[in-house]
């Protein structure tokens, strides 16, 4: 019993985990950011899957995770396509003056953002 309870001690066990690593697309320095940690999560064996609502549409083509290689897009609520749009045409005149309250968006906007996450992770 003793040498079977010392052999059990010696198995390493690992355990991994399941993130989500939400990161809206719009700015590249950001996206960096969030793609190497969800690199690093997926580098020590935890399941990464890499979220990233498209703001700014010139970023949706740049591959940003090396090892993550579960990326998903999704358009962004019109709201922030807007803000977007402001961004690539670099009129930030406004941005620090206007009302930027980013989580304003609709209820059918968080509804349909809910309906998508829910197919992808089969929440309960």
């Amino acid at each position: 019993m003793r040498t079977f309870l010392v052999i059990l001690s010696l198995i390493y066990s690992t355990y991994s985990y399941n993130f989500l690593v939400f990161c809206p697309l719009f700015g590249h320095s950001h996206t960096k950011f969030f793609a190497t940690i969800a690199d690093a999560l997926t580098d020590a064996g935890h399941n990464v899957t890499f979220f990233t609502p498209t703001i700014v549409e010139k970023y949706r083509n740049v591959s940003y995770t090396k090892l993550t290689k579960d990326v998903v897009h999704m358009d962004a609520p019109k709201k922030l396509m807007e803000y977007g749009e402001q961004m690539e045409s670099a009129d930030f005149s406004r941005f620090w003056t206007e009302d930027s309250s980013f989580y304003n968006v609709g209820a059918a906007d968080l509804y349909r953002c809910s309906i998508r996450l829910n197919g992808l992770f089969k929440f309960s």
